[in-house]
């Protein structure tokens, strides 16, 4: 009977300690978990407008005839007109667009869930860019004697040309609005002045995509003194007689773009005491860029674009 007790108020204490353990345990678990940070936290808000320098490839015929099939103006005989490439390299030319940009920033916590790491910052938001993407321009240039003068006085003898220039210039733009993702890594987050790169895609439609047509005539006089070396005999040009100008647009097939780009910027907090004006950052971004544009009408167009950024971060 002593041994029933004895074995009984042995359980009894076994038990009491067995609880008040894992109560102990119990109670540090949740004041580890009330510890615990989330996985990832948004620490800023960013808004940058700039623009674009953008190759575009210099087009064809036939495929501006396949963007614009309903076109008067490609109907007409261009077999004698020779073709231009201002401001270009062969077959890539270069344009400026436009660009916006604006997203949040996010950081990500440690393992352990108890602290979080300032890089890398996951950048997601949209982006939207409108450019040219393909050009093409044909032109051709005819003279007419329009009159011959003689003066009475020197005996020169002036010609008096008739000159017209003719210009078909084409242009396909797209106007393209894309989910963006990027990653990137600062120099030190909380300084004054800090520096990032990384790596970023965005993928999206373009929302207006359209062909523009135009056709330009330039009609004038020019005179050419060649019967003496007087400079005040020389050839002139005299003011317009007629210019002309026609444009046709056509709406085109909406379609899908995607583009891999290296941000690098450089970051400036505006503040040093004020909290508000220390959460303020302005802000430059250079974005070198590889866009792909599906163009229903004639194919895939791969170009090389350079974005400029200035934009505002808030963080927080």
């Amino acid at each position: 009977m002593k041994r029933s007790k004895i074995f009984l108020v042995s359980i009894t204490l076994c038990f009491s300690f067995t609880t008040v353990f894992c109560q102990d345990n119990d109670d540090k678990q949740k004041k580890d978990d009330a510890q615990k940070i989330k996985k990832f936290k948004i620490v800023d808000v960013y808004l940058s407008n700039g623009s674009t320098l953008q190759g575009n490839h210099y087009g064809t015929l036939s495929g501006f005839q396949k963007l614009a099939p309903q076109s008067v103006l490609l109907k007409q005989d261009m077999s004698n007109y020779s073709s231009s490439k201002p401001n270009g390299m062969g077959d890539y030319l270069f344009s400026h667009g436009y660009a916006f940009s604006a997203g949040v920033g996010i950081i990500f916590s440690d393992k352990a869930k108890t602290k979080y790491i300032p890089n890398p910052e996951l950048r997601v938001g949209i982006t939207y860019n409108s450019g040219t993407s393909l050009s093409y321009d044909v032109f051709r240039s005819d003279s007419k004697r329009y009159d011959t003068l003689t003066s009475s006085q020197t005996g020169g003898t002036v010609f008096v040309d008739s000159v017209f220039y003719r210009q078909y210039s084409m242009k396909y733009n797209a106007e393209q609005l894309k989910l963006d993702v990027s990653l990137i890594y600062r120099t030190n987050p909380t300084a004054r002045w800090s520096v990032y790169g990384g790596i970023g895609v965005n993928v999206g439609v373009s929302i207006k995509s359209y062909t523009d047509i135009n056709f330009y005539e330039n009609a004038s006089i020019k005179s050419n003194n060649i019967a003496t070396s007087n400079p005040n005999l020389g050839a002139y040009n005299s003011p317009t007689e007629r210019n002309v100008n026609h444009l046709e647009r056509f709406t085109n097939a909406n379609s899908y773009a995607f583009a891999f780009y290296a941000p690098l910027g450089l970051d400036f907090r505006l503040g040093k005491k004020r909290e508000f004006f220390k959460r303020l950052h302005l802000y430059y971004e250079a974005q070198p860029t590889i866009n792909v544009t599906d163009i229903p009408e004639i194919g895939s167009d791969l170009t090389a674009r350079l974005k400029n950024n200035l934009g505002l971060r808030v963080s927080f």
